[in-house]
């Protein structure tokens, strides 16, 4: 990981990963799935030093966003999100997404009212001295996003891929198997030295889960 000041703290009962980045020597930094507990996160910000310039959120599960509106607004901040995947959080499916709806209107209203910039696979978003491209991968949820920072050889994987496993697939309206096509297709194909810092568990690289995942993983 290169030029790239990273930043942990594991947020709510969910045990979600919570990154803090940007490049080297930067006194802002851009928030990766601000999690469900807005209090611990900004401890962690204060503690840390820099100041937040964005929210990224790479999908739409209360455990990733529900600090998001709280921190946008303390810091007047634009929270990014998959625009395809607004849909998948107003016609909540689930139980699991109905139990939340609380939370989760909220964070439209957030969306609303704040400095939202929804995003398109493909799209490139600068915070924080970094350049993150938008990945999108289908799977755990309808459209679920990778932030991908090629020069720093970093990405955030949400709960898309985590090591030696793979992202629930209960929650999504494809087919079973879709999550793993769409990791081989999109993310496997990635350098195998790409550090994926992931949105639960420990980090892994892209080679370490070609060779070991076995959901994902080479098959000889």
């Amino acid at each position: 990981m290169n030029f790239m000041k990273i930043a942990l703290t594991v947020l709510g009962e969910y045990q979600e990963n919570c990154w803090m980045v940007s490049e080297d020597g930067s006194k802002t930094m851009a928030v990766i799935d601000p999690g469900d507990d807005v209090s611990s996160l900004e401890q962690a910000i204060s503690e840390d030093g820099r100041t937040p310039e964005a929210i990224l959120i790479t999908h739409g599960h209360f455990d990733h966003l529900a600090a998001a509106g709280p921190i946008a607004g303390k810091y007047d901040i634009p929270i990014i999100f998959p625009a395809k995947e607004l849909e998948y959080i107003r016609f909540r499916r689930y139980p699991f997404m109905m139990e939340t709806g609380d939370v989760l209107d909220g964070f439209l209203k957030a969306l609303q009212e704040g400095k939202s910039q929804l995003v398109l696979p493909g799209s490139k978003v600068q915070a924080a001295g970094l350049t993150f491209k938008v990945i999108e991968v289908p799977g755990h949820t309808d459209h679920s996003v990778c932030y991908y920072c090629a020069k720093e050889k970093v990405l955030f994987g949400g709960d898309t891929l985590f090591a030696q496993s793979i992202g629930r697939t209960d929650l999504y309206q494809g087919g079973p198997g879709d999550l793993e096509t769409n990791i081989r297709n999109k993310l496997m194909t990635l350098p195998k030295d790409i550090h994926v810092l992931t949105g639960h568990g420990p980090v892994t690289t892209i080679g370490i889960e070609a060779q070991y995942n076995p959901f994902v993983g080479n098959r000889s």
